[in-house]
Formats: structure tokens, sequence, C-alpha cells
């Protein structure tokens, strides 16, 4: 019997002989192994109809006759993709989350199959992506599917804290200048994520108290914004007056806000105008991060000069 299984039969001619034979139609097997765990099925087919030869399942074999059509209907669970698929040993490999089912085709079996299918878990991407003015560069984590995840989310320059964090639906407004650290924690992962940070500069602000009747003008020609909490895009320059009354006489003890945008490497200059017939008698500049304090008594101007890194009271 060779490869073909044609048989070969010799034998010497002495008489009539009559010669026999039986065929039988060849029968092959055809088996199917989910590897490493039960995280998706297999299903075998036959014929054009796909007719069910099996249920899903993780392991099984059937006989088919030569000739016959049969296809593995491949599938894996919710959160997995598969992994590789083994032929008759070779095999093929996958690291896409997308890739969850597939149907092998035996077209015509010839010989005896073995599938073997491994599955995976999918991982995603949670990328932190930092906007604003901060220097500090967006990063990213790998999470298996329905996993959860601490992110550690740090300022990396002095004078800027973080403004808001956007993931999906939720928004997460901070704004404070102590907000410089924050921990988000995601949970249920099912997708690549993305979490939005804006990092903003601080904010600080210059407390003006009239002590008797007096206006405050600036020198630096800012014009006052109407909204309190102005887009990023609406500074002009690095200062920004959100409290700031019309030009008029405070009573004594009377007081108004500026705030300013800051900025280590610059001054607000600020200058104090008294009414008709006054003087300004007293300036006392107090910086409240550091306590110092500025006095200055009958100023021969009344300019004032802030670094922009504190808050102060005038």
């Amino acid at each position: 019997v060779d490869a073909n299984n044609v048989v070969t039969y010799t034998f010497d001619v002495v008489d009539t002989t009559n010669i026999e034979a039986m065929v039988e139609r060849l029968v092959y097997d055809l088996s199917w192994e989910v590897v490493g765990g039960e995280n998706g099925v297999i299903r075998a087919e036959q014929g054009a109809n796909h007719h069910l030869l099996s249920n899903d399942t993780i392991q099984g074999s059937i006989t088919r006759n030569c000739g016959t059509t049969c296809y593995f209907a491949i599938r894996a669970n919710e959160g997995y993709h598969i992994a590789s698929i083994s032929r008759n040993g070779a095999v093929e490999t996958n690291t896409n989350n997308a890739f969850t089912d597939t149907t092998i085709k035996i077209d015509e079996v010839f010989q005896d199959e073995e599938i073997l299918v491994e599955y995976a878990i999918n991982e995603y991407s949670v990328n932190t992506v930092i906007t604003g003015t901060n220097t500090v560069a967006s990063s990213s984590v790998t999470v298996q599917h329905g996993g959860s995840e601490s992110i550690v989310i740090s300022v990396a320059d002095e004078y800027h804290h973080i403004a808001t964090i956007t993931c999906g639906d939720s928004v997460i407004n901070l704004g404070n200048n102590d907000d410089t650290t924050y921990t988000y924690d995601i949970a249920n992962v099912v997708s690549d994520t993305d979490i939005n940070v804006v990092i903003a500069l601080d904010t600080l602000t210059a407390t003006f108290v009239v002590a008797n009747n007096g206006d405050i003008q600036r020198t630096n020609g800012y014009t006052p914004y109407a909204s309190a909490d102005p887009a990023e895009a609406d500074w002009n320059g690095q200062y920004i007056v959100v409290s700031d009354p019309a030009a008029g006489s405070y009573a004594a003890g009377g007081s108004y806000e500026i705030k300013f945008l800051v900025c280590p490497f610059e001054t607000i200059d600020l200058q104090i105008v008294p009414q008709t017939c006054h003087r300004i008698d007293t300036i006392v500049v107090k910086n409240l991060s550091t306590d110092a304090t500025d006095r200055i008594e009958r100023p021969a101007t009344g300019i004032v000069n802030l670094d922009a890194v504190a808050d102060y009271e005038v």
C-alpha cells in the first residue's frame, strides 16, 4: 500500500483467476481543544449549511469521511480575544483585542486534524493626557479588561496647579493653588481610555484696603474682565483683574481684590491715586506667604510693585 492508498498485488498466473477487492471510504479524526482555561469556545460544523456537529465546547472530537467539508467556529468570551490558533502544529498568533471570532474551513478532509485555540484577556491603554501651562509629560498604563488603576497626577512646575480632570462624562473641577497632586481612581476598564488633565498657573490675590477716600488704578493698562473666570484664551498678558469696581471713593475700611496669574519672572505695578486735595500718607505691603512687611511713609509715588509669586495685602 503506497501513500495514496493504492494496493499492488503480485501473483503468478497458472490458471483462470478471479480477483475481488473491497474498498472502504477513509475516515479521519478531527479534534479540538481550548488551551489554558475556559475563556472561549469552539463549535464543529459541516457542509455549506453549517450543520452542527457539536455544541459550543472547550474540547471535543469527531470522525468524518474523507472528502467532507468541515468548519470550526471559534469565539472568545467577553473581555477576551483569540491569542493563537494551531492547526496540526502550525501556529498563528494575534494581539488585537478586536479579533474575537473566526471560522476555520477544512475543505475536503484528507487527514487527521487537530485544532488548538488559546484565548487571552484584553488589555487597554489608560492615557493621562496633560494640557495647559505645565511641562509634565503625558503618560500611559496598561490595564486588563474589567480591571482598575489609581493614576497619580502631579504638577511638575512651581506656581502651577491642577485645574480640571475629565474622563468620559466625569469632570472634576479643582483649581485651587494647593491642588498640585491628585489620585484619580478608574475602575471596570473595558476600552482604551483618556484621562484629560488641564494644568493652570496659580491665581494670586492682592487685597487693597483703603483707609481713607481714594482710588486705585493700574499703570500696566490691562483691561478688567467682566467674568470672574475667563477662558485661558482671553488672558491678556500675565495678569487679570477679576474684581475691579468702578473708579470712585471708598469709605474708610473699604476694600477690593485684584487677582493675577502667577509669573515668577514678572511684577505687577499698581498705582494708588488719591482724590483731589489728598495725598498718600502710608503704604504697607504685606507678603502673605512670608509675612514680610514693607511700610512706606509719605511715598513720593503711589506705584506699588508686586512680585507675582505670592498673595498680598496692601
